[in-house]
């Protein structure tokens, strides 16, 4: 399977786990001069802004820690930038889902969620919405 084919996927799992969640999936792959947010999805009371990490096998960092301060920065950024150009007044929540594949005994893949709501928050300075 190749990386892109498997991000696909990957982000395609993640909004289909989102949309039984009961989430409206605003946009994807959200880009501005900040950077790119791989999901927008937005309840009754929240706007969830979810960075997605696909893994083959073993991995040695967790979802949250494979999202470092640089990224959680840009995220952040775009995030303000989605604020700006939608006029959403919903609460942001800043989640990260981790979908990891690997092959079962029948040589076929199978694949795994890690979902982390509020992975990381806005840090002071970093201003509101």
């Amino acid at each position: 399977m190749k990386n892109t084919e498997f991000g696909v996927i990957a982000e395609d799992r993640v909004a289909a786990y989102l949309q039984r969640k009961g989430f409206y999936i605003a946009k994807r792959n959200y880009k501005c001069r900040y950077g790119e947010i791989d999901i927008i999805a937005e309840d009754k009371d929240t706007v969830a802004f979810v960075e997605v990490k696909a893994r083959t096998g073993d991995y040695l960092v967790s979802p949250a820690e494979a999202v470092d301060r640089r990224k959680q920065r840009r995220i952040i950024a775009t995030a303000k930038d989605y604020y700006a150009k939608s006029h959403c007044y919903l609460k942001p929540r800043f989640d990260v889902a981790m979908v990891t594949a690997f092959k079962n005994e029948d040589d076929k893949w199978q694949f795994e969620l890690e979902y982390l709501k509020n992975a990381f928050c806005l840090e002071a300075g970093n201003g509101t919405f």
